[in-house]
């Protein structure tokens, strides 16, 4: 199986049978990378995350992806200080990417050290034109200037097309390694939308439940006001106005305190109005979502042009 270290684009080659469980596999990342196990984030390059369940290296030519969570969280963890001894550094292979500069291929020294050998040569040239008659070369120093000249350039030209095999090496492994990122950015987006397509049938099932209990807590207070209008409609015979000392021409209602009535009216409403809340930021939650999925799904699409474009 082939591994692949996102944030790198560099991989490893590893046996099957080597690591025949997700354990063992996350163990010898740990072992290469120094990526803690309860910090790897495994995908396929469908973009499913591996589980034990599903974890079953058969082939030789599957691809895996390893993301280190600690860098994924980085932009989301919140202040502290740098120098905590809880604070960790980012693996060294990480840093050295991220922080320093591609090194110039072997060789740069060797033409800068030409290219003062051709100002000495030029300066030496330049003065002897200026020189009286008297003072001019021999055949003698010019053949020997010229053998001198002809020499550099022959150096310059092998120098030169060493540098440029390095750079050829360099510009295939960079390439390389972009189109290794971009696989691993395809995982990614495809695990990103295996998730926006559960969270939606989550909020299915989250709308069906709330418009449930919306509809509970309307019937419920549909009937409060019914009893209550039911009770303001009876009016009491005299002989019961007698018996409970009541006023002439009191009403059933009249007869109760309307507070207890009222207090599970105004908790029916309060709970009816936090279900609506809530249901209104699920929807606004899964808007943002979508949003955030549509423009990603764009950066995608014009991130899969120029890989294209440049590395295929």
């Amino acid at each position: 199986m082939k591994v692949i270290f996102a944030e790198s684009g560099q991989g490893a080659i590893i046996d099957n049978e080597s690591c025949p469980t997700l354990s063992s596999l996350k163990h010898y990342l740990n072992t290469t990378t120094n990526i803690p196990i309860d910090q790897q984030i495994l995908l396929t390059s469908s973009g499913t995350q591996l589980k034990d369940a599903n974890y079953s290296p058969t082939h030789s030519t599957e691809i895996f992806i390893l993301f280190n969570r600690q860098h994924l969280e980085r932009n989301t963890a919140t202040g502290g200080d740098n120098n905590s001894s809880n604070h960790q550094e980012p693996n060294q292979w990480f840093k050295s990417l991220v922080e320093s500069q591609i090194l110039a291929p072997a060789g740069s020294e060797q033409l800068d050290q030409l290219h003062t050998s051709f100002t000495t040569l030029v300066n030496e040239y330049t003065v002897e034109r200026t020189q009286p008659h008297s003072q001019k070369w021999s055949h003698l120093n010019y053949t020997e200037f010229y053998q001198r000249f002809i020499k550099a350039i022959q150096q310059s030209v092998q120098e030169v097309a060493n540098l440029a095999s390095q750079h050829g090496i360099m510009a295939d492994t960079l390439t390389q390694e972009l189109k290794m990122q971009a696989t691993a950015l395809n995982a990614a987006l495809s695990n990103l939308d295996n998730h926006i397509k559960t969270t939606y049938d989550h909020q299915n099932k989250f709308d069906r439940i709330a418009k449930r209990e919306l509809g509970k807590h309307t019937r419920w207070t549909r009937l409060v006001d019914n009893d209550l209008s039911f009770m303001h409609q009876i009016k009491l015979h005299s002989e019961i106005q007698t018996q409970i000392d009541i006023r002439p021409g009191a009403y059933l209602i009249d007869c109760f305190s309307l507070a207890p009535w009222d207090s599970a009216k105004t908790r029916l409403q309060k709970e009816y109005d936090r279900l609506q809340r809530k249901t209104n930021q699920v929807h606004e939650r899964m808007d943002t979502i979508y949003q955030q999925s549509t423009n990603t799904n764009v950066q995608r699409t014009g991130s899969d042009a120029v890989v294209n474009k440049w590395c295929w």
